[in-house]
C-alpha cells in the first residue's frame, strides 16, 4: 500500500517521471497520473498540480487503458472529486471505434472500444459542457448510420452537454436516410463434423436519423448553444433545432443555405427563440433566384428583428453577402435593439449614397450605451464609384450625433465608404475607443493621418479578418481584441470527428 504522504521532491519525482518516463505513449502517462490522485486526498490534491489542460486523445489508448480510464473517472464521480474537468479537450476519432463484422466484409462498431468510450463520456459529466462534430462533409450512408448510432450510445452520457458546435456539415436532405442495418438471422455451417447453430448477419433495409438529428433530439431540452461553421443549413436541420427551446446563442459562420430552404423559414426558426441573446450570421452564402435583382436572404430576419427583438439580444451579426435596402428595417433595427448591443455588425448596403448615408447618421445618433464593438466593414465591398459618407449629412443630426456610446473599445471599418467626418464623430464621442481596422482604397491616407493625430499607431501582428484592413490602435493600450472573446472559440469540451 503506498503512503498516503510523500515529501514535496519525492512527489515531483515520481508524478514527473510517471509522464516523461512512459513506455507508450504521453496519454498512457496521463493516465498513470489519473490512478495515482485516487490513492488518497493528499495525492489527489498533489496530482492536480501536476495533471496539464491538455488535449486527451483516446485513439492513442488501448481498449485495456480505456477501461482504467473509465474506471478512474467512475471512482472521481463517486468521491467527488473533479477529474473529470481536468482535460481541456478529449478527442474521439470515429474511425477509431470501427472494426470489419466477422463474417462480412462490412464494417461495424467496435463495441469493445465503444463500451468504454460510452463510459468515460459519462465520467467526463459535469465538467464538460461543449460537444463538437467535425463531420468533413461525411455523406456516405452506411458511414452515416454507424455515427447514428454511435450518438445513441453516447448520448446518455451527454446530460451536461450545453452547446453543440458542428463544422463541415453536408445537407441533410431528409430526416431519414435509407440505410442497410445489420439484422442477427440464425444459419446452420459446419463445424467439426458437426453441425451448429451459428448467428450470421446479413444487411435488410431500414431507416435511421442523420446523426445530427439524432443529437439534437437526445439534447434539445438541456441545448443552449448552437454554432455551425462551413457548413449547409437545410430544412430537415432548422426543424430538428425547433425542437431546442432554450437556444440563447446561435453562430452560423461561413455557411451555405440549400436550394430547398427559403429566407422565411430561417426567419420563423429564429423567431422560435426568445430568450436570444447572441446571433452572429456572418459570410452566408445563399444561391439568389433572380440574378438580376438577388434579395437579400435575410430580409425577413431582419424585418422581424426590427419588430420583435429578442429582450435579451446583445450580440448582433449580419451578413449574407447581399445588398440591403438601408432605408426600410435597417433604421428600425439599430434603434430596437441599440440600447441592449454589445456588439453589432450591419450587413452589405446599398450603392445609393443618400440613404446609405442616412443609415450611418441615424447610427451615429441612436444612444448604445453597452455597445463595445462596431462592424461596418460588411456595408460596402470596395469603394469605386463610392463617395466618403458626406459631411453635410453627418452634420444635419441633432446635436447629439457625437455617439453616446461610452463604452466602445473596437471599429471595424474596412473598406466600408465613411469620411473622416464619420470618423472624427466616433473618436471625439468615444474617450474609450481602443483600436480602429481600415482597409486600403479612397479616403485611406485622411483617414490614417485622423487617428494619428488622434493618438493611435499602426499595431504589427494582430489577427486580420478578410476585409477588415489594418488595426490602428491606441498608443499605451495593450488590447484584447473583442472578436477573439465573442467568436469561436475551438479546442475545448468533447471533440468527436469523424
Amino acid at each position: 500500500m503506498p503512503l498516503t504522504t510523500l515529501p514535496d521532491k519525492l512527489q515531483h519525482t515520481i508524478f514527473t517521471g510517471l509522464i516523461t518516463n512512459s513506455r507508450d505513449s504521453y496519454d498512457s502517462g496521463i493516465l498513470d497520473l489519473y490512478c495515482c490522485s485516487l490513492v488518497s486526498r493528499e495525492w489527489y490534491t498533489a496530482t492536480l498540480k501536476f495533471l496539464p489542460r491538455h488535449v486527451l486523445h483516446t485513439e492513442n489508448l488501448s481498449k485495456s487503458e480505456l477501461e482504467r480510464l473509465a474506471n478512474v473517472l467512475a471512482f472521481s464521480q463517486r468521491y467527488e472529486l473533479k477529474l473529470g474537468r481536468v482535460p481541456r479537450w478529449v478527442q474521439i476519432m470515429a474511425t477509431n471505434l470501427l472494426c470489419i463484422h466477422p463474417w462480412q466484409p462490412v464494417t461495424i462498431l467496435d463495441q469493445r472500444r465503444v463500451g468504454p468510450i460510452s463510459r468515460v463520456v459519462r465520467g467526463l459529466q459535469p465538467h464538460v459542457h461543449t460537444l463538437s462534430l467535425y463531420l468533413f462533409e461525411a455523406t456516405d450512408p452506411h458511414r452515416l448510420m454507424l455515427l447514428h448510432e454511435l450518438a445513441t450510445q453516447l448520448a446518455p452520457g451527454l446530460r451536461a452537454i450545453r452547446s453543440l458546435r458542428i463544422s463541415k456539415l453536408a445537407e441533410i436532405k431528409c430526416a431519414t436516410l435509407p440505410i442497410s442495418k445489420l439484422a442477427k438471422v440464425k444459419h446452420i455451417v459446419p463445424r467439426i463434423s458437426k453441425l451448429a447453430k451459428v448467428k450470421h448477419t446479413t444487411p435488410i433495409p431500414q431507416t435511421a436519423p442523420h446523426p445530427v438529428l439524432t443529437l439534437a433530439t437526445h439534447l434539445n431540452l438541456y441545448l443552449d448553444q448552437i454554432h455551425l461553421l462551413e457548413s449547409q443549413i437545410s430544412p430537415a436541420l432548422l426543424l430538428a433545432l425547433r425542437r431546442c427551446p432554450g437556444i440563447r446563442v446561435l453562430r452560423l459562420h461561413s455557411v451555405t443555405v440549400t436550394a430547398s430552404l427559403s429566407p422565411d423559414f430561417l426567419s420563423d426558426t429564429i423567431a422560435c427563440w426568445v430568450d436570444l441573446r447572441v446571433l452572429s450570421i456572418r459570410d452566408m452564402a445563399a444561391e439568389a433566384k433572380n440574378k438580376k435583382k438577388p434579395v437579400p436572404f435575410l430580409a425577413p430576419t431582419i424585418h422581424y428583428l426590427s419588430h420583435c427583438p429578442p429582450p435579451e439580444l446583445s450580440i448582433l451579426e449580419l451578413d449574407d453577402n447581399a445588398p440591403h435596402d438601408p432605408s426600410t428595417d435597417l433604421p428600425r433595427l439599430v434603434t430596437a435593439c441599440g440600447r441592449r448591443l454589445t456588439s453589432l455588425a450591419l450587413p452589405p448596403l446599398e450603392t445609393r449614397a443618400d440613404p446609405r448615408n442616412r443609415l450611418l447618421a441615424h447610427i451615429l445618433a441612436t444612444p448604445m450605451p453597452h455597445l463595445r464593438r462596431l462592424d461596418l466593414s460588411r456595408v460596402r465591398h470596395g469603394r469605386e464609384d463610392l463617395l466618403p459618407c458626406k459631411t453635410k449629412i453627418v452634420a444635419e443630426t441633432p446635436a447629439y450625433s457625437v455617439p453616446a456610446w461610452p463604452k466602445l473599445r473596437e471599429l471595424v471599418l474596412g473598406d466600408c465608404p465613411v469620411g473622416d467626418a464619420f470618423l472624427g464623430r466616433l473618436v471625439e464621442g468615444c474617450p474609450r475607443l481602443e483600436c480602429v481596422r481600415i482597409a486600403d482604397g479612397v479616403g485611406h491616407a485622411a483617414l490614417v493621418s485622423l487617428l494619428q493625430a488622434a493618438g493611435f499607431k499602426r499595431a504589427e501582428g494582430m489577427t486580420e479578418q478578410e476585409g477588415d484592413g489594418d488595426a490602428y490602435v491606441r498608443v499605451g493600450v495593450i488590447l484584447q481584441e473583442m472578436s477573439k472573446i465573442w467568436g469561436w472559440k475551438e479546442g475545448e469540451g468533447l471533440v468527436v470527428m469523424v
